[in-house]
């Protein structure tokens, strides 16, 4: 966290890995900027540069970019944020948006409704809404209820692009079903999710609903292709 842009340590409790870490909307903004660029970090900044009134640049504040996480432990992460979107506590949003936008994005909810949170990206924007009270008084409101109707908003009043990048070598897509934790085949489920893990993962098949080889879709990828080149030998 501090890698992409946390000021100081967070304070390290069970509810940590939930999200349970206090940051301004601003740091927050810092942190998913580290997600949506695929694993760069660049300071934010609310003044680009100085001009004097004549226009001559007084003052100029160049970007500074620095690779913090590997695009493989990054583009997980970015596909988990798409589906909350699709299917998720996010999925309100698609009243609002475009259709066929893809977006990422997570909401959060403080202890007894006090900050209703939501940050998320597009292509092309990033945005992060609170809604609270200074006086820290409860609003009532999740995150997916309060913050994120306004998100939406934002981003459908922008000319965003889709959020898009390509899988990193290494990564593999599968598909699991909720119910039972178990892979299956694409069609073979209506209660599953795309997931994408390391090439060489082995996650337990459902029975009756699996890839032939009952092995990894790169290891059956492999597998055919090996069986194709043994064809043209012979």
């Amino acid at each position: 966290l501090q890698r992409f842009g946390l000021p100081q340590p967070p304070v390290q409790v069970p509810a940590m890995l939930l999200g349970a870490v206090e940051v301004t909307p601003l740091e927050a903004a810092q942190l998913f900027n580290g997600l949506a660029s695929g694993g760069f970090h660049n300071p934010l900044r609310a003044v680009r540069a100085v001009i004097s009134a004549d226009g001559k640049p007084l003052k100029a504040f160049p970007l500074e970019v620095s690779q913090v996480a590997s695009p493989e432990a990054v583009y997980p992460l970015d596909r988990m944020l798409v589906e909350v979107m699709e299917r998720g506590t996010g999925r309100g949003a698609r009243a609002v948006l475009p259709a066929g936008l893809t977006v990422a994005g997570k909401s959060g909810t403080s202890s007894d409704f006090r900050d209703s949170w939501f940050a998320g990206f597009s292509g092309s924007h990033l945005a992060v809404v609170w809604v609270g009270y200074d006086s820290d008084q409860p609003t009532g409101f999740t995150g997916s209820a309060g913050a994120l109707p306004v998100w939406a908003h934002i981003m459908a009043g922008l000319n965003t692009s889709s959020w898009e990048a390509p899988m990193p070598e290494g990564l593999a897509e599968m598909h699991i079903e909720f119910p039972t934790g178990l892979r299956v085949a694409p069609g073979c489920s209506d209660d599953m999710v795309a997931v994408v893990v390391p090439g060489d993962a082995s996650i337990p098949a459902k029975p009756g609903c699996s890839f032939p080889d009952n092995g990894s879709p790169v290891t059956t990828i492999l597998n055919r292709a090996e069986q194709w080149l043994r064809g043209l030998a012979h």
